[in-house]
């Protein structure tokens, strides 16, 4: 009796430290791929090869957007987060800061806080499309311009369609935008979808 309650113990040991050892980890996903934050020599290029392709006029009016956040903490903590306010036509979207939205008030103000989105300073967050390239049946580059804070940056990134759904997973690095976080990963998790 003694000998199965000393293993039950050990298991249990083995089992709680395994559970804390997972939650340590970091919480970044390592398989999303990052967006391609281009300099200014490469927005030159992009943009001739952008005029000679795209007709932003064929882009079908967007409905069901959906878009969220993830910011990663120490110990694998995370926060999921969106914009309750934001103004969307079929080649831009621009998200009003002060309407962040975690669910959490105190986290909320300190989103808006001068080392993060700077709110009072900075109001709108937004990025404007420049192209969209089909790579393939199901995968598609897009191209833009997103402005937030006081940084303005060409980035790319993928985008997957299923029907007329499009979905888009991957990280930014908000070290291109003037974020001087502590204790916060420098990668950000962005998730959006609509339908055309």
């Amino acid at each position: 009796m003694k000998k199965v309650l000393i293993i039950s113990t050990v298991v249990a040991i083995v089992l709680i430290a395994s559970g804390i050892y997972v939650f340590n980890k970091s919480s970044v996903p390592l398989n999303l791929e990052k967006a391609n934050i281009l300099d200014s020599e490469n927005k030159q290029n992009s943009e001739q090869q952008i005029n000679q392709d795209l007709d932003l006029t064929k882009i079908p009016e967007i409905k069901n957007f959906s878009f969220t956040f993830t910011g990663y903490g120490p110990a694998g903590k995370f926060h999921d987060g969106s914009f309750k306010d934001f103004r969307l036509s079929t080649s831009s979207i621009v998200f009003k800061a002060a309407t962040v939205d975690t669910g959490i008030d105190g986290l909320n103000k300190h989103l808006c806080a001068p080392e993060f989105f700077d709110c009072v300073k900075y109001s709108d967050i937004t990025f404007m499309a420049e192209s969209i390239n089909k790579k393939s049946e199901t995968l598609y580059e897009v191209k833009g311009t997103l402005k937030f804070k006081d940084v303005i940056k060409q980035v790319s990134f993928n985008a997957t369609s299923q029907d007329n759904k499009f979905l888009s997973d991957f990280l930014l690095d908000t070290t291109e935008f003037n974020f001087n976080p502590k204790l916060v990963e420098n990668n950000v998790r962005i998730r959006f979808s609509f339908e055309i």
